[in-house]
C-alpha cells in the first residue's frame, strides 16, 4: 500500500471519528432537550395542582375567605398567564428537539450512503426522504390550529379552561345569568385557538432560525 492510499484511509478514519463525535453530541443534546421538556411539563402540573387546589380551598364553606369569586378568578388568571410562558418554552424546546433529530438523521443517511451499508428494505424510504418537506398552504393553515405535540396540547387546553373559568366567575359575579355558560364556552374556544396558533408559530419561527450551531 503506497503513501497516498494510507493517507486517504487515515483521512477517512478521521472523518468517521468526527462524524461519530458529532452524532453522539447531537444525540446527547436531543436527550437533554427531551428531559427539559418533561421537567417543564412536570413543573406545570405542579403549578396546576396547586392552583386548582387553592381554588377548591377558597370555595370551602368553612374557609372563611371573603370575596371568594374575585380571589378564585385571580388565581385562574395568574395560572393562565404563567401557563402561557410554559407553553412558549415547551414550543421552543420542541423546535430544538426537531433540529437535533433532523441533524442526527442527516448524519445517519450520510454514513449509510458513504459506506454503502446494506440495510433492510424498510430503510428505503428513510434514505430517500428529506426531513424538511414542502407542505400545501391548506395543511399549513390547519396545522396552526393544532399544538405542536401532546405537552403543548395539554397546556393549551388547561390554560384555556382557566381563562374560561375566570371569565365564567366574572360574569357570574356580575349577575349576567343565562349568558354565563355560553360566554364561558366561547372564551374557551377563542383562547384555545389563540394558544394553538401561538404555540405553532413559536415552533415554526424557532425552526426557521435554527442552524447546526449550538445556541438559541
Amino acid at each position: 500500500m503506497d503513501v497516498g492510499s494510507r493517507k486517504a484511509i487515515g483521512m477517512e478514519e478521521n472523518s468517521l471519528q468526527i462524524l461519530m463525535k458529532e452524532y453522539d453530541a447531537l444525540r446527547e443534546m436531543y436527550a437533554q432537550a427531551e428531559r427539559n421538556g418533561q421537567t417543564m411539563f412536570n413543573y406545570y402540573l405542579t403549578l396546576m395542582t396547586a392552583t386548582f387546589g387553592g381554588v377548591a380551598l377558597v370555595f370551602q364553606p368553612s374557609s372563611g375567605i371573603v370575596m371568594q369569586k374575585t380571589l378564585s378568578g385571580l388565581l385562574f388568571i395568574f395560572f393562565a398567564v404563567i401557563g402561557s410562558l410554559y407553553l412558549s418554552s415547551l414550543s421552543t424546546n420542541s423546535a430544538h428537539m426537531t433540529r437535533y433529530a433532523r441533524e442526527i438523521n442527516e448524519i445517519r443517511r450520510l454514513l449509510i450512503e458513504r459506506f454503502s451499508v446494506p440495510v433492510p428494505p424498510i430503510y428505503s424510504k428513510f434514505i430517500s426522504e428529506k426531513d424538511i418537506e414542502n407542505k400545501s398552504n391548506l395543511m399549513v393553515l390547519f396545522s396552526l390550529f393544532i399544538p405542536v405535540n401532546t405537552f403543548e396540547l395539554f397546556v393549551a387546553t388547561v390554560n384555556s379552561i382557566s381563562w374560561a373559568a375566570a371569565i365564567f366567575i366574572i360574569y357570574l359575579g356580575a349577575g349576567v345569568g343565562s349568558q354565563v355558560v355560553s360566554r364561558g364556552v366561547m372564551s374557551f374556544v377563542i383562547t384555545y385557538l389563540i394558544y394553538s396558533i401561538y404555540a405553532r408559530l413559536i415552533y415554526q419561527l424557532t425552526i426557521s432560525r435554527l442552524s447546526v450551531s449550538i445556541g438559541h
